[in-house]
């Protein structure tokens, strides 16, 4: 498969809009191999995701006409010309145009499946002219519209398979000790086919061709899956083909002719590629698997699969097997890693990816002229990925790979804050934490065992302590369980239960009432040498308030300039940045900067969960996971 020409395509990450003048990006080198899952082709395109190895962002899915660009789309079920929403909507687009289409109210929505397919990709109703609904009523739809029609089909909840001609249906559960499998022709639907009654069991991952039927059964004698086979037009025709070890997520059924039919299978969808097998049978029996495959589809006449290399690829073969001759469908390159966190000092930038393992990195800027200028990425240790790194002037905070806290000093030497897993003790990865000089606010919390609901176990903690540390002594202080905010400038903040906020000196003692108590519920709050500024909620809705703290001048009420985003708050040199909602990607918000000398509010880019804020500088993690810094006016 030559690589000369080739058209890259399926970037995991969210079309993101155009950067502020002067940004620059502080990473984003393609090092990570793409997880591919194929969802489902025909003569008319391709469509698939593309996500990160166990990662839990977001995969995205695109479609690729043939002979033409893939292009992203939010639609997660291919049938025919057309992709259909993986929800019960009425939408759908006509592959090779972008449009969303949407059938008028009042229109019946495709039905489920009633659980009665438990593979991976659970089938719905959705056919290449449209959908059937779960009373059994016909939608066309196209780029004309939605007809609605009553041709008798039975029950859509029923419907385990959808093909070129016809559906499958089969019930939940077995009868008289079996399970019978029919085949219902679009066009004639009393016209029904008994395919086969399968001996009772679980029965699952049915698919359809023009010609033939294939589905999975569990063979109690071996453990795995039984593969079956029937052709369409012959009633009881279904017989098991062959057997595979374990269970199977999905078959799919290829080939042109009776002779030349085959039934692919894959075990693996979302585990890394050498965890995955996958494979086809011939209607004679003959079985052949690949390794590094996790999901197998047909257009019909070939399959279609994920293969891993340089660029990973989708390929199109009579067969699943390292043998096949394969034709390139769709390559698709490298991904940028996450960005777990970013943060901002007077003249050093720290954020952490995965780049083969979870680090944190840093470089110098300077700001000039409007403009940023960059020094070289220097490597600062690995990191819990997602952690919180903070840092003020040049002392930064962070998580190491083991999950301990340490603090650099400004002259680069490195203190051991706290070391995680001490009777069921961590530092919390999910609390913010702040640095100032020798100081370090952060939040302890113990382990509470792992609940399992569902057959998912996650750990669990609990007991959430705020905890000062002082590299001076060496030593940990409990604050305690109260609202503790930011320690900055040598200051420690938090508020009351009536929401006043209170700063403690922390090289005297002396306590100052920052902002008197009130009926404005503070959410959060941040602070540098010159400002304390914090973000409240009234009846009226969401606003920002502020102390200069030379003057002592309060002031409140400020307008976030749109609807809160996130509710994070950074301050730094002078400004504050928070976030603001926006049209799109709801995990993508507007960043608002707000110069507390003049109160005039800027929009300045967009970003994911994390930011930071300087003087001169705002850095973020972009739509697309990449970290950014922008130079401010």
């Amino acid at each position: 498969m030559a690589l000369a020409g080739l058209l890259l395509a399926g970037v995991a990450g969210t079309a993101a809009a155009a950067d502020p003048v002067g940004t620059k990006k502080l990473n984003g080198v393609r090092s990570e191999q793409p997880r591919i899952r194929v969802l489902g082709a025909s003569a008319a395109g391709t469509l698939y995701q593309v996500g990160r190895v166990g990662d839990p962002t977001p995969a995205t899915t695109w479609v690729k006409p043939a002979g033409a660009a893939a292009y992203e789309v939010t639609f997660g079920r291919l049938s025919g010309d057309k992709v259909y929403s993986p929800g019960l909507q009425t939408k759908y687009q006509v592959i090779g145009d972008p449009q969303v289409r949407t059938c008028p109210a009042g229109t019946p929505e495709p039905a489920d499946d009633g659980g009665v397919d438990q593979s991976d990709l659970a089938v719905r109703a959705v056919t290449p002219f449209g959908w059937i609904s779960a009373d059994g009523r016909r939608v066309d739809v196209s780029a004309g519209g939605c007809v609605v029609s009553s041709p008798g089909y039975p029950a859509g909840d029923q419907i385990v398979a959808t093909g070129p001609a016809g559906y499958l249906v089969a019930p939940a559960g077995p009868t008289d000790g079996k399970i019978t499998v029919t085949y219902v022709p679009y066009a004639a639907p009393s016209a029904q086919v008994v395919l086969g009654d399968v001996p009772a069991g679980s029965v699952w991952a049915y698919s359809l061709s023009a010609t033939h039927a294939g589905w999975a059964r569990f063979n109690p004698a071996t453990g795995g899956s039984e593969i079956w086979l029937a052709a369409l037009g012959t009633a009881g025709s279904g017989h098991a083909i062959g057997d595979v070890p374990g269970r199977v997520s999905r078959t799919a059924v290829a080939g042109t002719s009776a002779a030349s039919t085959s039934v692919g299978w894959d075990v693996c969808s979302l585990g890394t590629a050498d965890e995955c097998t996958s494979g086809s049978i011939t209607a004679g029996g003959v079985a052949s698997t690949l390794v590094g495959t996790r999901t197998v589809v047909s257009n019909g006449s070939k399959f279609l699969y994920d293969v891993p290399g340089e660029p990973a690829s989708i390929v199109k073969a009579a067969a699943v097997s390292a043998a096949a001759v394969k034709t390139r469908v769709q390559a698709v390159q490298r991904l940028v890693p996450v960005t777990g966190s970013v943060a901002l000092g007077a003249d050093r930038v720290f954020y952490s990816d995965g780049r083969g393992k979870d680090t944190l990195y840093q470089r110098s800027y300077k700001v000039q002229a409007g403009a940023v200028k960059l020094g070289a990425e220097t490597t600062v240790a690995p990191v819990v990925r997602a952690t919180q790194v903070t840092t003020e002037n040049r002392s930064t905070a962070y998580l190491d790979g083991h999950g301990d806290l340490r603090l650099i000093s400004p002259d680069g030497s490195q203190s051991l804050v706290f070391v995680s897993d001490q009777e069921g003790l961590r530092a919390s990865p999910d609390y913010a934490m702040s640095v100032s000089g020798r100081w370090v606010r952060w939040t302890r919390e113990q382990y509470a065992g792992p609940p399992c609901e569902g057959g998912v176990c996650e750990d669990l903690y609990s007991d959430q302590t705020a905890m000062l540390y002082d590299r001076a002594t060496g030593t940990n202080t409990v604050l305690g369980e109260e609202d503790f905010l930011p320690v900055a400038d040598g200051k420690l903040y938090h508020y009351d239960d009536d929401f006043a906020i209170v700063q403690k000196d922390l090289s005297t003692g002396t306590e100052t009432v920052m902002r008197p108590a009130g009926s404005e519920t503070v959410l959060a709050a941040d602070a540098d040498s010159q400002y304390l500024v914090w973000l409240s909620y009234t009846g009226a809705g969401y606003r920002i308030g502020y102390r200069n703290l030379a003057t002592g001048v309060v002031t409140e009420g400020v307008s976030l300039g749109g609807e809160l985003g996130f509710g994070q708050l950074k301050v730094g040199g002078g400004k504050a940045a928070y976030t603001v909602q926006q049209a799109g990607d709801p995990q993508v918000r507007q960043v608002r900067v707000l110069d507390l000398a003049s109160g005039t509010s800027t929009a300045v880019g967009e970003t994911r969960l994390g930011f930071d804020v300087s003087g001169n500088a705002l850095a973020t993690i972009g739509a697309d996971w990449t970290a950014r810094i922008t130079p401010l006016g």
